[in-house]
């Protein structure tokens, strides 16, 4: 029950804080009691349905066994994985956690026992008629026939009362004022009529069994506070209005004159703490009689009752689990379709188009019986692959389902996939066009030998790579983590952010614009030409003009950069920023032209090294040409 006692405690505590003005403090203490009646009456048990039981029933070996599907890969079982696991830690931990309950127990069982014992081995009964006139009076006042015993034991902290079955009273000494001892008298038997002690008890033993739940700790010193504030009220109620702050001085009284052994959590005593006592005093002074709320206190009640069967309907469904009828046992039969996690079409010769929908389909149009689309072990495969069918393969995956990967080898011309979310999606082949739009990815993968590549809105959280000899590749209005381009005829990134690495090699056209990198490593290649357009790299660069390739490049160079060039051909660098911000070092043969900001500089040239962005040019064409440095704010 300590998922009730966790909701009910708090809110037990909050609802006293915000409606205890209309309750007595007596109403305000038997609040609490909705608490120990949950956690005594167990309601979840009545919650469990006929065909359940609780998960610290006798385990077996079939527990958390759901299914067996019996299949072309063997024999496929299904647990559920929440089901063992609760049942593990039930099964061992609940040793623990008894034996710390009984420990703490038998901890305070002894404690009491020693205290009761010592004090009344100290103890002389109160043999003064007088004295035992005012507790016949305040017994006959509170209309109590049970007897009840008074002792004196000067080493008490404070007058105390302690038994359940036979009362006692235990006095700090016989000073009191007959008008002290009315008041005090008055106290403990209230406490007694009330039965004060059982609930102490009561309090003691779930604490014992919650040890674990700082939450019954904070209700032990709470009901502390609401059973004195209680039993104050009903001593005014015994008292005429004039004898209120009498009352209040006894209280403070018997301070002064206790002694200094601390009463025992089982018993229950006049004054505790000093706040608590101050909060008494206060509560004693604006004591008026009230009226008998019964209207707040049930509504009250009627509340915390609704919350703590909704909260035990809760932890029913925690702490138990179905009981299984039977295992189901069944023979999967692999040409149904199915749900599916991912897609492995590595033999199809159609055109393949994938898109998201509400529901999951799949179909090859105008197929034949050689071709065809199956389900097995959660994948979509291509089965029997008919050279002669071109007819076209589409797929419908679920809008908001991550698949675990998409891989698609085709001869077919064209591979269109849009909207879908996969972990990873790996296109080979096609002939004409393999066209990414909108997806979402951790990796995308793309390698063809003549097909154009189009990704445009993508968000590939680690890598986009394609390789593509002689296709056309379009990149843009994406996000990705690493760009890596290699091996392409023809290639347009725009509008398109960069979180890691933009690596280029082995490309023939380049036009690049709007685009941010984190690092650049640049590689051209023989009769290349690329072309940069408000690039903005954040870190390090590398860039090499190898052999006949034209570069352009405009845009920010942040970090560390190393420029090689051996084409013979003129290379332009265009810095958005102030020359100061760089750390020039260049170096070439005599024959090489470096020109700075349209003016011609001689090698080697050096100039600002203290400042936070290192460049470092090294011109090594074989033929004379002309390296051109632009910073342009």
């Amino acid at each position: 029950m300590s998922i009730t006692s966790i909701v009910l405690i708090p809110l037990v505590w909050l609802f006293k804080k915000v409606f205890g003005q209309f309750l007595t403090k007596r109403k305000s203490y038997y609040v609490w009691l909705v608490v120990f009646f949950f956690l005594v009456v167990p309601f979840a048990f009545f919650f469990v349905q006929k065909s359940s039981d609780f998960l610290w029933a006798t385990p077996g070996e079939f527990d958390g066994l759901t299914s067996m599907v019996i299949g072309e890969d063997g024999i496929t079982v299904g647990r559920d994985t929440k089901t063992i696991v609760i049942r593990f830690i039930l099964n061992y931990l609940w040793v623990a956690w008894l034996i710390v309950a009984v420990i703490f127990l038998v901890y305070r069982i002894a404690s009491y026992r020693n205290f009761k014992k010592y004090v009344m081995s100290g103890a002389s009964f109160l043999d003064d008629p007088e004295k035992l006139d005012i507790l016949s009076e305040a017994m006959e006042e509170v209309q109590i026939t049970t007897p009840v015993e008074v002792v004196v034991n000067p080493i008490i902290s404070s007058p105390i009362f302690f038994g359940i079955r036979r009362g006692t009273i235990v006095l700090p000494g016989t000073s009191f004022s007959d008008k002290e001892l009315w008041h005090i008298f008055l106290h403990e038997l209230i406490h007694c009529k009330r039965r004060d002690m059982l609930f102490v008890w009561i309090t003691q033993v779930f604490t014992c069994l919650y040890w674990f739940n700082p939450l019954m700790y904070f209700m032990n010193k709470q009901m502390e506070r609401d059973r004195e504030l209680a039993c104050d009220e009903g001593v005014l109620a015994c008292l005429a209005e004039d004898e209120y702050l009498a009352y209040g001085d006894t209280l403070l009284r018997s301070v002064v004159k206790s002694g200094k052994y601390k009463e025992s959590y089982a018993a229950v005593s006049l004054h505790e703490n000093a706040k608590t006592l101050k909060e008494r005093l206060i509560s004693i002074a604006a004591y008026k009689k009230e009226r008998a709320s019964w209207l707040a206190f049930l509504c009250l009640v009627g509340t915390l009752c609704v919350v703590g069967l909704l909260a035990d309907t809760f932890q029913a469904k925690v702490f138990a689990y179905a009981k299984d009828s039977g295992i189901e046992i069944t023979r999967k039969d692999t040409s149904e379709k199915g749900t599916f996690s991912a897609i492995d079409l590595q033999e199809a010769e159609q055109n393949v188009t994938i898109k998201s929908g509400d529901e999951e389909s799949f179909d090859v149009r105008d197929y034949d019986d050689e071709a065809e689309l199956v389900v097995k072990n959660g994948t979509l495969t291509y089965k029997k692959p008919n050279p002669e069918t071109h007819a076209d393969i589409e797929i419908t995956l679920k809008k908001d389902k991550v698949y675990n990967g998409i891989h698609v080898k085709t001869s077919g011309n064209t591979v269109k996939i849009s909207d879908v979310q996969a972990k990873k999606i790996n296109v080979e082949g096609a002939g004409l066009l393999n066209e990414f739009d909108n997806v979402k990815a951790d990796t995308l993968l793309a390698t063809t030998d003549s097909a154009n590549v189009k990704i445009m809105g993508g968000q590939i959280k680690e890598t986009v790579r394609v390789q593509s000899n002689r296709s056309f590749v379009q990149i843009g209005k994406s996000h990705v983590g690493n760009l890596d381009l290699s091996t392409f005829s023809n290639a347009e990134l725009n509008e398109t952010d960069i979180t890691g690495k933009f690596a280029i090699s082995g490309g023939t056209l380049l036009d690049v614009q709007n685009v941010t990198a984190n690092e650049l490593e640049l590689t051209t290649k023989s009769g290349g030409k690329m072309g940069f357009r408000n690039m903005v790299v954040e870190n390090a660069a590398k860039i090499t003009n190898n052999e006949s390739a034209l570069l352009d490049f405009n845009g920010v160079l942040n970090g560390d950069t190393v420029i090689s060039v051996v084409s013979p051909f003129d290379t332009k660098i265009t810095i958005q920023g102030s020359m100061n911000d760089y750390a020039i070092k260049a170096q070439a043969s005599q024959a090489d032209t470096f020109i700075l900001n349209g003016s011609p500089v001689s090698y080697p040239f050096e100039s600002n090294l203290a400042a936070r962005n290192k460049m470092q040019i090294t011109n090594d064409s074989s033929i004379s040409n002309q390296f051109k440095l632009f910073f342009a704010k």
